[in-house]
């Protein structure tokens, strides 16, 4: 999750002093079970160092069967790294080791927030594995892969659940005299550990118009800012929090923001003595980006997109119909919001592929707030009319993705009443900046012979134009209602064909101005990267990003520093100490993750059968066709047959009116990225309108399903759309699908110019004008 700290920094030492992220205050409560009254006891508790405020408690196995063996996991929501300490001892074993044992986060309890959570074990008890903290909190541990998912009893749920199996030596255990840190090689703060990460920021220069807040949509450049994957590495590109716009801001009302049901950090930092207003960025956001996430289960060099809703302070958080922000574990049925309208793109739950390209291409996002048909009858018809609609545009595609349930929004509310009138689906929207968020970045240290302090980061490379600048962001624009919302609620209630423009008197350009913080690293102060990272605005401030020393190059940082009288500066590889010089980042390993559909998806129709495609990232998605109103998504609501039939017209004509229209306009300069291809999909002979491709697998390696398999209709007879008080039409015939025979299908891709189509059938041929791509 990607939460805002940058905006306040007199407010940022103090919560950060207070609490930090995972790492909670709890009273530390060890096991007194003695040895000879504890079944299954291999370990009793006690073992640890005498500087650390927690020791390792009981480790127990009752089943003594054979286990995997591992140095250590890294847990995704919080980006800890936990090494398994050999038996007995508070050292990190040299050697594999079993799974079941103390774990400890070395770096964590090296440093001044040091608690319980950074200490505890893995074991086994009659229902299975179990992970035990010193703070006395308990999971429940599933083995799938090489690793381990939690179960709901994680207080983190929201953000991770996986423990990923470390199967190889970590750097720093194979060499002693290294320290290896998880995050902070560039910091906002001069704090020693759990401080902020970094940003490289653009506040709006000039308050947006009040009636200009229904929408906004912005470009963003894509670049591989590493060379290879790096694990732990987490950074976000260019984007931006849309919130509530709420007006009138009371410190009273904000620290109670997140109580009931919210995540357990968030709930802390917001209410928190002298945190302020800060309640009312974190209770409901719009964000997501391109990047690099921690959570990701198949890197890759170059960024992915994925989008994040958050709800009830990060308790619940949405990137696609079917799975949270890189999250392990499908999203639960009655924590759904995000309803897939594109029936030309997947949407994989390990993010949006592109293809790679290296001369700075730009993707644009748009988020708007629409007036779809309401669907909410299940829960007393409260939410309010704001369907928040992402649309994309990029070389080849353009248009409405998916959009976010009124519903979801509305649902903070039932836990905690003092978010009522204050969501998403009733208030318009407010941005404050658009911004890139540095959030993890590894790094090592080594004390040299000379007493001095050496580092190492990762290699990181950022790429100039012809004129010395990388922009990150561009051609940010606030939206009206009378930009698109009011016609299409018109053309709804009236049953007439939906807009296919939008009216540029309702959208302004909102001008951005550089706002960027020193760099840090370990307390001491980098000027050379607060020099290189300096944000500016660009092109008359329509545009934000860096000016490089070079142009039509691509800069490489500075790996390697000396800290001396609180300043760390760059230095030669030959000027470090050998062993610092020689360590390499840990590669992501082979991937062995698989996303699952969850068993109550089969209670929804599917109209197709299993589809399947290999991505640029290395992975291969399953997929099925549903009928729009079928999609698993959609079944907590348990719509009428009136709120389906609106619903699923005002699909249809979507999918008529705005596939690839030029509903948002392109950038004022540059290119465009493109979708990877894999992601693209034509819908099969029969279900061309009304139905949309949902993912429900995705898996490291090449399709497990050779061949396209045909459509499979299962049509639903809807009653015809009625004229409501709320935003409805008529119902337009949907096509009636047939089955058709199960043939091998090629697939064509043809261009014309910068338009791309995928053509699909026995013998496809290019539409005219188009030919094919070789």
């Amino acid at each position: 999750m990607m939460i805002r700290i940058f905006k306040l920094p007199a407010l940022v030492a103090t919560l950060f002093a207070l609490v930090t992220v995972c790492v909670l205050q709890f009273p530390v409560v060890l096991s007194a079970n003695a040895a000879t009254s504890t079944p299954g006891l291999i370990q009793a508790s006690g073992v640890g160092d005498p500087k650390w405020p927690a020791k390792c408690p009981d480790v127990i196995d009752t089943q003594q069967t054979e286990q995997a063996k591992i140095f250590g996991f890294k847990f995704d929501a919080t980006g800890e790294t936990f090494i398994r300490l050999a038996d007995g001892t508070a050292s990190a074993t040299n050697i594999p080791a079993n799974l079941i044992g103390c774990y400890a986060d070395l770096d964590s309890l090296a440093g001044s927030g040091a608690n319980g959570y950074h200490v505890g074990t893995i074991s086994r008890d009659a229902t299975g594995y179990y992970w035990l903290n010193a703070a006395g909190v308990k999971w429940g541990l599933t083995l799938s892969g090489s690793s381990f998912v939690t179960d709901k009893s994680n207080p983190y749920y929201s953000s991770g659940h996986t423990f990923a199996f470390i199967t190889n030596p970590p750097l720093g255990i194979s060499d002693p005299t290294l320290t290896h840190f998880n995050n902070l090689g560039l910091a906002a703060t001069n704090a020693l550990i759990d401080g902020p990460g970094y940003y490289v920021s653009a506040p709006i220069a000039s308050p947006i118009p009040s009636s200009n807040k229904s929408g906004f949509g912005w470009y963003t450049s894509l670049f591989p800012i590493i060379s290879s994957p790096v694990q732990g590495f987490q950074l976000g590109l260019s984007s931006t929090w849309i919130e509530p716009d709420v007006t009138s801001r009371t410190p009273g009302v904000a620290q109670q923001l997140c109580g009931e049901g919210s995540d357990p950090y968030i709930k802390k930092i917001s209410s928190a003595p002298g945190s302020g207003t800060y309640g009312y960025d974190l209770f409901q956001t719009i964000e997501g980006s391109l990047g690099w996430w921690g959570g990701e289960k198949y890197p890759s060099t170059f960024p992915k997109y994925q989008p994040n809703v958050t709800q009830n302070c990060y308790q619940t958080q949405l990137a696609t119909p079917g799975w949270g922000f890189y999250s392990s574990v499908a999203t639960a049925k009655e924590q759904t919001g995000l309803i897939q309208l594109t029936n030309q793109l997947l949407l994989p739950p390990d993010g949006m592929t592109f293809q790679n390209d290296l001369t700075l291409p730009q993707l644009g996002t748009t988020w708007l707030a629409l007036p779809l048909p309401t669907f909410d009858h299940k829960y007393g018809n409260m939410a309010g009319n704001n369907s928040w609609t992402l649309f994309m545009k990029t070389a080849n595609f353009s248009g409405p993705v998916e959009f976010v349930a009124p519903q979801f929004w509305a649902d903070g509310s039932l836990l905690n009443p003092v978010q009522k009138g204050l969501t998403q689906d009733v208030l318009n929207g407010s941005v404050g900046e658009l911004s890139s968020e540095w959030n993890s970045i590894p790094y090592f240290e080594e004390k040299g012979s000379d007493g001095k302090t050496y580092s190492k980061l990762p290699p990181l490379q950022l790429p100039s134009d012809s004129n010395g600048n990388l922009t990150f962001s561009r051609d940010l624009f606030a939206y009206s209602k009378t930009a698109l919302a009011n016609q299409l609620e018109n053309s709804l209630l009236n049953n007439t064909s939906i807009p296919t423009s939008t009216d540029t008197a309702g959208i302004t350009p909102v001008m951005l101005r550089g706002s960027s913080s020193s760099v840090f690293q370990h307390g001491d102060a980098v000027p050379y990267l607060t020099k290189l990272l300096a944000t500016s605005s660009l092109a008359s401030g329509s545009a934000f990003g860096l000016t490089l020393p070079n142009a039509s190059t691509v800069q490489q940082l500075s790996q390697y520093y000396v800290s001396e009288n609180g300043v760390r500066t760059p230095v030669s590889e030959g000027s470090v100490p050998p062993g610092l010089s020689s360590t390499t980042f840990t590669p992501e390993g082979k991937p062995s993750f698989v996303y699952q559909a969850p068993d109550w998806w089969s209670a929804s129709p599917t109209s197709s059968n299993t589809y399947s495609v290999q991505l640029n990232d290395g992975s291969s998605v399953d997929y099925k066709w549903y009928r729009f109103v079928d999609q698993p998504a959609l079944q907590r609501f348990e719509m009428s047959d009136v709120e389906k039939a609106n619903l699923q017209s005002a699909a249809e004509k979507i999918q008529k009116g705005w596939a690839n229209t030029q509903l948002i306009k392109g950038p004022s300069t540059g290119s465009l990225a493109s979708f990877d291809s894999g992601i693209m999909v034509t819908p099969p002979p029969g279900l061309e309108v009304g139905y949309v491709p949902i993912v429900i697998k995705q898996y490291f390696g090449p399709p497990t399903i050779s061949a396209t398999p045909s459509a499979t209709p299962t049509p639903t007879t809807l009653p015809s759309a009625v004229a409501s008080s709320t935003p409805s039409q008529s119902a337009s015939p949907s096509p009636s699908p047939s089955a058709t025979k199960s043939v091998l299908k090629n697939l064509l891709t043809c261009i014309k110019g910068k338009s791309i189509k995928k053509v699909s059938g026995v013998s496809p041929k290019c539409p005219s004008g188009y030919k094919i791509r070789k």
